[in-house]
């Protein structure tokens, strides 16, 4: 179902995941993140009791490192307290020790295009008798085209990559700081010679600083479940909310990661459930070497056939570490009306009109969801959350586009609905906005279909666009949200995905929204769709007053009358219009699409 060729903000999807995309153009960076209030993101979290078996090195002594530029750009790492210091500077970390020294790449000021750099410690490390163990620290990082990478050898000579920070989305950071674990068991456990270090690689990004190091061990036996959805998010969506009209099958999938010090084999149980009962339990195996992971899907064969809320929860026998033998996945709520990607507001996407560089706040830009309904059904309106600190009065455009048959999220988009919004003071705040077409659309099962907000004009001074969004569910890991705006290299404007946060935008099917009215006896608009030319017929040879209207409310047409009329709209565009015909016997108001 989704084939998507698409403009990508980030590839922050976890395991197999990353094989639903392909990347065609590259973001460029920006000096502010659209993510408000955004929760910390934890990886690879054991709550395994650890001996520290080394360290902490707090990189108070330089000496106690060694810096290789791979590359020969001249682009290094640096030990001291110097913070972040090019043109898209992030903060200095606040680490445990910053104050005496931590380990920095600055890749945004050397930005040599060509960056692959190691700090590794200066001497060796004795890890005898002791198999299973990880490379523990921390860090914080800003995301853009780079890799990072704790390495590890059991010789000094020969290294293994084991990447961390890969789930964070481009141009998004993590917590400062956030403490990483990265298992090296397969590396230098039991070894009498460790070296480990930290690598590098990109090009011209933001920056990364690591402190306060230390060795230590992990327990033999510990598969953990560490992500999990209740849907399928390679070729489908994982909806919050979905009507009972558009219920599918529930596929679920969970990422096993083995960060004990051993290769395991687990049966993974899951079992769908409305918190009540168990409705489908389905099993698979899995085998995996440390620091190894896997993401399994499971087909349920259960479709939700009533109105509730259900999710999936994964299960693995217990082993040394019981904390991560279990995963529950977020609800899906099965109801009469709404399809949505959101769990309710917990952040807000937008932009700082006073920031450094304003671009994105002033620029027209949107916040939307792509959506794919399973069976036929008109879309009546979209409810829309706008959050605090939006301003009054900013001129709106909600729009439902049909993306072509590739999946592409680029133009050409094929018009589907639109009308256009003032937004109210009183819309602003923790409270859902309706909006509702004139006329109802369908969407066709099978379609991919993007509806958002746009902000039409371009703004200037603190006007301020806020959509109010949800994190912390892992609700974007299937590419569900957009943003159009200037966001690529040189300020391109365009259609981009991963935002880590799903704004809300949703659709809503509510049947007793638009109708549209017909009073008028005699009185018909047609061909529809049309390429220009429309006929209102008038049978009865009464009076009655035409007007036509665009979707952003202007009127491009008025005729009084008391016969048939032709009329040619196609000098005004393709896209839709409102025919509103009105007499002394009633009224008509019909959607009418020029091709």
């Amino acid at each position: 179902m989704k084939k998507f060729y698409v403009t990508l903000l980030s590839l922050a999807v976890v395991g197999t995941a990353s094989a639903q995309v392909t990347n065609t153009t590259v973001v460029g960076k920006t000096l502010q993140s659209p993510v408000h209030n955004t929760k910390a993101p934890v990886e690879n979290p054991t709550n395994a009791q650890k001996a520290t078996l080394w360290g902490p090195n707090t990189f108070s002594n330089p000496a106690d490192w060694t810096f290789v530029d791979n590359s020969g750009s001249g682009d290094d790492w640096v030990i001291g307290t110097t913070v972040p210091s090019g043109a898209f500077a992030i903060p200095g970390i606040q680490s445990t020790t910053a104050g005496d020294g931590f380990a920095l790449y600055d890749s945004d000021l050397m930005c040599s295009g060509n960056q692959n750099a190691d700090v590794i410690v200066a001497q060796s490390i004795d890890l005898t008798g002791n198999a299973s163990v990880a490379v523990q620290f921390e860090s914080y990082y800003r995301a853009y085209q780079g890799a990072c990478y704790v390495i590890a050898s059991a010789d000094g000579v020969n290294w293994t990559e084991i990447p961390v920070h890969s789930n964070i989305a481009l141009n998004s950071s993590t917590a400062n700081p956030v403490t990483v674990q990265a298992n090296v068991s397969a590396v230098v456990g039991d070894s009498a010679t460790a070296w480990i270090g930290f690598r590098y690689v990109g090009g011209c990004d933001y920056a990364w600083m690591v402190d306060d190091v230390c060795i230590v061990t992990l327990p033999d036996n510990d598969m953990a479940l560490i992500r999990g959805w209740h849907a399928d998010i390679i070729t489908d969506y994982e909806y919050s909310m979905t009507p009972l009209t558009q219920a599918r099958e529930m596929i679920a999938g969970v990422v096993v990661e083995n960060q004990g010090g051993m290769a395991q084999t687990v049966d993974v149980t899951c079992d769908v459930t409305d918190g009540s009962s168990t409705l489908a339990t389905s099993m698979q195996t899995v085998t995996l070497n440390p620091a190894e992971m896997d993401t399994l899907w499971f087909s349920t064969g259960f479709t939700p056939s009533a109105n509730g809320n259900y999710r999936a929860e994964f299960s693995i026998p217990a082993d040394m570490v019981t904390t991560n033998d279990q995963f529950t996945t977020s609800e899906l709520d099965v109801n009469d009306n709404y399809m949505a990607h959101d769990y309710g507001a917990t952040t807000a996407l937008g932009w700082d009109p006073g920031a450094q560089d304003p671009t994105n706040a002033q620029a027209s830009h949107s916040w939307g969801n792509v959506y794919y309904p399973e069976v036929n059904q008109e879309i009546r309106g979209v409810d829309v959350n706008f959050a605090s600190g939006t301003t009054a009065g900013l001129y709106l455009l909600v729009r439902v586009q049909e993306m072509d048959p590739s999946g592409s999220i680029q133009d050409p988009l094929i018009f589907n609905n639109e009308i256009d919004h003032t937004i109210d003071q009183s819309e602003i705040g923790s409270q859902i906005t309706t909006i509702v077409f004139p006329v109802p659309s369908i969407l066709e099962a099978g379609k991919g279909y993007m509806i958002d907000v746009l902000k039409v004009d371009g703004t200037s001074g603190n006007e301020t666009f806020n959509i109010g969004a949800s994190e912390g569910n892992d609700e974007d890991a299937d590419f569900g949200a957009f943003g159009f705006g200037p966001y690529g290299v040189n300020d391109a404007v365009n259609y981009y995905l991963g935002w880590d946060a799903s704004p809300i935008v949703r659709a809503n099917f509510d049947p007793t929204l638009a109708v549209e009215v017909n009073t008028l006896e005699g009185v018909q608009v047609y061909p529809n769709p049309s390429t220009g030319v429309i006929t209102v017929s008038n049978d009865n040879g009464l009076a009655n007053s035409i007007r036509i209207a665009n979707t952003a409310g202007q009127i491009v047409y008025t005729q009084d009358v008391n016969s048939e009329v032709t009329i040619d709209l196609a000098a005004f565009g393709a896209g839709m219009y409102v025919v509103t015909v009105e007499g002394e016997n009633g009224s008509l108001v019909e959607k009418v699409v020029i091709k």
